[in-house]
């Protein structure tokens, strides 16, 4: 992965948990749930060529917000 793809990935990483946290109260063992699960998510997503840094955010709160529904993660 080059650097901007690796800048690009990061920093909507980084987005996506801080508007996620925001908008719920996740315990800690969830936020590092949450973060394990986008940064895989996110990651081969930058991997398929996706590199703009809006859509992987949205990409990822939609993530998330699966496996919220999913798998009760904010439980």
């Amino acid at each position: 992965m080059a650097d901007l793809e690796t800048a690009v990935e990061s920093a909507a990483i980084e987005r996506v948990m801080a508007t996620f946290v925001q908008m719920k109260n996740l315990r800690h063992q969830y936020q590092v749930q949450a973060g394990k699960d986008v940064a895989y998510f996110s990651y081969a997503q930058v991997t398929g060529g996706e590199v703009d840094e809006k859509r992987l955010v949205v990409a990822g709160l939609r993530r998330l917000k699966d496996l919220e529904r999913t798998s009760g993660l904010t439980r």
